[in-house]
């Protein structure tokens, strides 16, 4: 996602459609993505003798230090990697919530709180982050969810009921919402032939 420059639709579909555990593999894939340019700048820059048995502890030193230190550097990808866990705990309780187009609106709070998360981390950290580009793309990526959500399932809420039971040890209260499902057309088939003599009669 972030090789396709839409990074901000990971976190609406796993708050859609995975559990709270996506925010690991998330904040692993942010700091990967982020540390791609230091990894390529510590492979361009290690001499091949480093290959060498014998100077291969000092190698393996020189890049651990280098990452280490790059880490406690650059902390923009931490603060990428929280605002995506936001939205992804934002999603996944909003679009489990009991009322209409639950999953609309979960969606949408999801593109507002990235927004406003990357507004604050230029605010707080002074990060030099396009705005512009930020908002576009996750408005796009919005629609991308809303689009995937929209193949999923589409409901129709007018036909939404409340149900409530009992047996013997608890009540049930249940919110039914059907699905919208297409009906075909019945085709109704008229032969027709032509007149006999026997007809005209």
């Amino acid at each position: 996602a972030f090789y396709f420059k839409m990074p901000y639709i990971v976190p609406l579909l796993a708050g859609l459609y995975c559990s709270f555990t996506s925010i690991i593999p998330i904040t692993l894939g942010v700091l990967i993505w982020s540390y791609i340019p230091v990894i390529q700048g510590l492979a361009a820059t290690t001499p091949t003798a480093g290959l060498n048995v014998t100077e291969m502890p000092g190698t393996f030193t020189e890049v651990y230090t280098s990452l280490v230190n790059s880490l406690t550097l650059t902390q923009s990808w931490l603060f990428t990697a929280f605002i995506f866990a936001m939205v992804v705990i934002t999603v996944r309780v909003v679009s489990r919530l009991a009322i209409d187009f639950s999953k609309e609106i979960a969606i949408l709070l999801g593109v507002v709180l990235n927004i406003f998360g990357f507004i604050l981390q230029i605010l707080v950290a002074g990060e030099s982050v396009d705005m512009l580009i930020v908002v576009l793309v996750s408005i796009l990526c919005g629609a991308f969810a809303e689009v995937i959500r929209l193949f999923d399932s589409v409901l129709d809420y007018q036909r939404a009921e409340s149900v409530q039971f009992e047996d013997e040890h608890n009540f049930y209260y249940v919110r039914v919402v059907p699905k919208v499902i297409l009906s075909k057309r019945k085709r109704s088939v008229r032969r027709i032939r032509p007149q006999t003599p026997d007809d005209e009669e």
